[in-house]
């Protein structure tokens, strides 16, 4: 922001051109040094005439006359800047940008100093971005002219000092550098200053599409920003996308920009990316992550080793359920394994009336935020695995109080997934040891063929029930659930 306030130039006087776009401190400035330099050299001529003769010390007297007019014009040129300062005034206003947000109002700030009484004061207001006038008013008294739309006056009367402006409705187009002005007669001053204008756009959102187990392209898209953003985009490793990434910036019709990041790989599968959308002016994030596995949830595609080694560290050790296990079930002595066969006379248990027999639940349900375990499934013609669920507050499994995720094997290359909806996966290769990954904060549970390290599918879960792990092998007697369907009560 800068200020000025000097009277136009008289016919005559002799002052320098452009000298009313100076500011007093220039001024101040300009005088203090003539008066120095003259003084200095003052002193210095006269030291060598009082060293020289008779001769030298007549030439050296039209120098000193010389000087001491140097010195008289300084003093008058700061007798000048006071005299003429008395009866002038300046304009202030903010030394800071102003931000104002897309569709609201703001106020630009301007006020006349050492107001003059009995004068009339003018106005304009002008966007030197566009050079269009916003707003005039001329120091006769007359009417205030607007070109922009919503745009006024603060105060009442000129005459109170008061010219700042206030513009509704404030657009993209409306940011930039103004110059408020004020004038009376033959005076005037002006002060400058800057109008950021913020539009806070759309939440990122995520996508991903595959074109084999190690092609990716991820995408992410966002609109309704001004001015225009500063972007991150990285994996689940902290490693900048940016670079290898297509990115598209389009402004619409009110000049928000709309942006669209595409990262393409074909060597290796992140597990998770992230986008986010950064407004430096009042340094406000928006930001989203997504997993592959969510924006892919029944897609295969090979774990990386590091996100591999981060899910087997979440590895609990389950113990299956005497109390819940089929009656048609034996179970090992270590309460690890189980096959069709007989167990000695049992309470039915929990899972009796369930159509997913024989099956056992886990002894204990899930209480860890995170969580991984496996399942040697074998040559097994029929089984299916996953979770439970149940209310905490009810005391007993029963008719609907029970919710079921699960991935089910219906014969050699068919799968059956509950998801929304429910619906079939077509493996190439059986596994023979399936890993399941719980997180409870995100709400999902994956299945992988743990010895390829392959992904087979993720699914939702509802968080807000008391898990259990099941576990069903095959039986004559089993029904095949193909119509399960998305968390569907048992």
């Amino acid at each position: 922001m800068n200020a000025v306030g000097l009277p136009n130039q008289p016919t005559g006087r002799l002052i320098p051109h452009g000298a009313q776009s100076w500011s007093p401190r220039v001024w101040e400035a300009l005088t203090v040094t003539v008066i120095a330099v003259s003084v200095t050299t003052w002193i210095h001529f006269r030291k060598r005439s009082s060293d020289s003769s008779v001769s030298v010390w007549g030439r050296n007297l039209i120098v000193e006359i010389l000087l001491q007019v140097v010195i008289l014009s300084g003093a008058m040129l700061t007798s000048y800047w006071d005299t003429a300062n008395l009866e002038l005034f300046r304009v202030k206003g903010l030394d800071h940008p102003i931000v104002a947000l897309v569709g609201e109002g703001a106020v630009l700030n301007c006020s006349v100093m050492f107001c003059p009484q009995g004068r009339g004061l003018g106005v304009e207001w002008r966007n030197l971005r566009s050079q269009a006038v916003v707003l005039t008013c001329d120091d006769q008294g007359g009417p205030c002219q607007s070109s922009r739309n919503g745009t006024h006056l603060l105060g009442d009367q000129l005459e109170d000092g008061n010219v700042s402006i206030r513009l509704e409705g404030v657009q993209a187009s409306d940011a930039g550098m103004y110059q408020c002005t004020v004038f009376s007669g033959a005076h005037s001053s002006y002060v400058r200053m800057d109008l950021n204008v913020v539009a806070l756009g759309t939440k990122p959102t995520l996508s991903a599409e595959q074109f084999n187990e190690t092609s990716f392209l991820y995408t992410c898209r966002t609109e309704g920003w001004f001015p225009e953003p500063a972007l991150i985009w990285k994996n689940s490793e902290g490693k900048n996308l940016l670079p290898l990434s297509k990115v598209t910036k389009t402004t619409g019709e009110e000049g928000l920009y709309r942006l669209e990041i595409q990262h393409w790989t074909a060597q290796v599968v992140p597990p998770s990316v992230t986008c986010i959308i950064h407004n430096r002016v009042n340094n406000i994030k928006k930001v989203s992550t997504a997993c592959t596995r969510e924006l892919l949830p029944h897609t295969q595609f090979y774990v990386g080793k590091t996100e591999w080694r981060l899910i087997h560290s979440f590895s609990v050790t389950l113990r299956l359920d005497t109390d819940s296990a089929d009656l048609q079930l034996g179970l090992s002595g270590h309460l690890t394994s189980m096959a069709v066969g007989s167990l000695p006379p049992l309470d039915p248990g929990l899972l009796y009336s369930l159509q997913l027999s024989p099956c056992a639940l886990s002894s204990h349900a899930i209480s860890s935020d995170r969580a991984y375990w496996e399942v040697e499934v074998g040559r097994s013609q029929e089984w299916h695995l996953g979770l439970l669920g149940q209310r905490d507050d009810d005391e007993a499994w029963g008719e609907g109080s029970t919710w079921v995720w699960t991935l089910s094997r219906l014969n050699e290359t068919v799968y059956w997934v509950t998801g929304s909806p429910g619906r079939t996966l077509v493996l190439d290769d059986e596994p023979a040891v399936v890993g399941l990954h719980l997180n409870h904060l995100r709400g999902y549970l994956s299945f992988f063929d743990a010895r390829r390290q392959l992904h087979l599918c993720t699914v939702a879960v509802d968080s807000t029930k008391r898990l259990h792990p099941i576990f069903c092998t095959h039986s004559p007697t089993a029904q095949a659930h193909g119509n399960t369907g998305s968390d569907r009560d048992i």
